[in-house]
């Protein structure tokens, strides 16, 4: 059998990815794949891109078959396998994404924005980080909504987009939040500084008129929940890494009935059993997954 090398493996909710619009409340097995690359931007550790090559989550790179990743997968009944890292389309080799998608599993990965996809694989899910504040750069950004367009010429992944900033300013980013929103793209805004939580008010306030789908994340002042775009219903409520309530029957507006941006299969909560094995916002590392494996097993329903 097929061998990977990994840095890291763990199973997390899906709003911990984070993503909120691909079967929402459900469950992820995150494969970390290792790549010899350096990191190409200044990591200080703000944000949770920089496990990608450290960390107590991560361990040294090994090599792992396919066969125990597609039994892990099995075991905790996950809604799709997410490969990360610096460049996890590397391993997605014609052999991998049949394998698994022969026994019925989706498949994504977490890419850095501007990276070259050409052509895309066979996705159901793609998620991408806008990295322009680390490089300081901000054509990084235009590099990522070039990405986005390439992507919709040749394939149909639910994308959601994270984009990273030191403090919460509506300038750097307004092109971004507005292309997203253009095309119904869900956008998460990860801000470091909160200063106070004025600011970041009024830029979430701001960037809603831009894209309905907006979502701040920061420890003291997060906007996670999502509201109709047509009527203001409140559809999604939710806490860092799990979704507490949701309204959206045959995924339109429980209020209006119009229709919303959900895709696979929709909950409405997060089951009790996902959170006792991720610990909501954390996700179970392999020593941990090879500890309770057997105790969990189907319990992710």
């Amino acid at each position: 059998m097929a061998k990977m090398t990994i840095a890291g493996i763990g199973v997390s909710t899906v709003e911990s990815i984070p993503v909120f619009h691909y079967y929402p409340g459900g469950s992820s097995l995150r494969v970390i794949t290792y790549s010899h690359n350096y990191v190409p931007f200044d990591c200080d550790d703000l944000f949770n891109i920089c496990i990608y090559g450290k960390g107590p989550d991560v361990f040294e790179p090994v090599n792992i078959g396919l066969d125990h990743i597609l039994a892990l997968a099995k075991n905790f009944h996950v809604d799709i396998i997410l490969f990360e890292g610096l460049d996890p389309l590397e391993s997605l080799q014609r052999e991998v994404i049949d394998m698994f998608r022969g026994q019925g599993f989706k498949l994504g990965v977490r890419i850095i924005g501007g990276s070259t996809i050409s052509p895309l694989p066979d996705l159901d899910l793609l998620v991408i980080d806008d990295i322009h504040m680390f490089s300081d750069d901000p054509g990084l950004i235009i590099d990522t909504m070039n990405l986005l367009e390439r992507i919709r010429e040749n394939s149909n992944p639910w994308i959601e987009v994270n984009t990273y900033m030191k403090r919460p300013a509506l300038s750097p980013i307004a092109p971004l939040i507005r292309h997203t929103g253009e095309k119904g793209i869900p956008i998460h805004i990860h801000i470091a500084d909160h200063e106070g939580g004025g600011p970041i008010s009024d830029l979430y306030s701001k960037a809603k008129n831009l894209n309905p789908f907006t979502y701040i994340h920061n420890p003291l002042y997060p906007y996670l929940d999502t509201y109709c775009p047509f009527c203001g219903a409140p559809i999604a409520i939710r806490e860092d890494g799990m979704l507490l309530s949701l309204e959206a029957p045959e995924n339109k507006c429980w209020k209006c009935g119009k229709p919303l941006p959900l895709r696979g299969k929709v909950r409405k909560k997060t089951p009790r059993n996902l959170l006792i094995v991720t610990g909501t916002e954390k996700w179970l590392s392999i020593r941990e997954i090879k500890t309770l494996n057997s105790f969990f097993q189907g319990t992710l329903d």
